[in-house]
């Protein structure tokens, strides 16, 4: 009997590889409070410590001194950015693809840094001490959409047909085609690659987080990184989306041009899952913590997407 192509896609997941052993063993590393500077270097192999060196010397990290040491790129980056990167470089790598017109390697990337930096950014506002959960869930939470495009191709030009044809959020063009969309598919893939149980969960809802409310921490984060994906969404769309990196005025234009919608988003975060009071100008506040993210955000798709 042959197999649907919901079971097709499950039995791919569970044929990729699990997180590479070295990096769970730098993550266990950096996620212990006891682990020293030391202990960290160790941990990192040498393609590992030159990007984060690479990154530390990028001029949105770097002061007035070059960063020349591993032990110096820990103390500016901090062990939980380093620990972010190490996730986002060992899954990119897993999935390493030039693209095509069809699928925008480069601007999925952009676009998936975006939103872990953005979810940061509302982590940091609403005072939510998960920000680096919120940067890692970010930065991985469509992973669902690359396994659709990587392993079948041909069915994924026909959801962004049926996406565009009928004007349907591209989930529901997925389960059309597919019988499951990608937020439930990257669901699966955290919960192989053994990622604690709410990243999987706010994974598998970022699309209704309201399916969360059984649990309030889940909630607020499901809320923030969906809030992140529309803006981010958003922004990639930019025409001339492609061309703006390396301008680093034109990206902080564009950045500050959704400046209304990020406070818009944040009213929905405040009144669906905070009882936070509301500060006196988040418009002000928004449009800075904007200009923070683009300027953040060449040195690490740079760091990301190269060698």
């Amino acid at each position: 009997m042959k197999k649907s192509r919901t079971e097709q896609i499950i039995e791919k997941i569970e044929d990729l590889p699990a997180l590479p052993k070295a990096v769970n063993e730098l993550i266990a590393v950096m996620e212990n409070p006891d682990s020293t500077v030391n202990n960290m270097v160790r941990a990192m192999d040498t393609s590992i410590c030159a990007k984060i060196l690479r990154i530390a010397n990028s001029a949105f990290y770097r002061g007035l001194r070059e960063v020349r040491s591993i032990e110096h790129a820990i103390a500016i980056l901090g062990r939980d950015t380093i620990r972010d990167l190490v996730l986002g470089l060992s899954i990119i790598k897993m999935f390493k693809k030039k693209g095509d017109e069809t699928f925008d390697y480069e601007k999925f990337w952009s676009r998936s840094v975006i939103s872990g930096l953005i979810a940061k950014m509302f982590g940091q506002l609403t005072r939510n001490p998960d920000l680096s959960k919120l940067y890692t869930i970010g930065l991985i939470h469509d992973m669902g959409e690359i396994v659709f495009f990587s392993y079948f191709p041909e069915e994924y030009k026909k959801v962004l047909s049926i996406m565009q044809r009928d004007n349907v959020r591209l989930s529901e063009a997925e389960e059309r085609i597919f019988g499951i969309s990608h937020p439930v598919v990257g669901g699966l893939l955290a919960e192989k690659w053994k990622l604690p149980k709410d990243i999987v969960r706010i994974i598998t809802y970022h699309e209704d987080p309201h399916k969360l409310k059984d649990n309030l921490d889940e909630l607020r984060l499901g809320m923030i990184i969906h809030s992140a994906d529309i803006l981010a969404n958003e922004l990639v769309e930019t025409v001339s989306w492609d061309q703006l990196f390396g301008d680093e005025d034109r990206l902080e234009l564009l950045f500050s041009g959704v400046s209304v919608q990020a406070v818009n988003l944040m009213k929905d975060i405040l009144t669906d899952s905070i009882d936070s009071a509301i500060v006196d100008d988040w418009t002000r506040r928004i449009e800075n913590e904007l200009v923070i993210v683009s300027r953040a955000i060449s040195p690490i798709m740079a760091t990301l997407l190269t060698g």
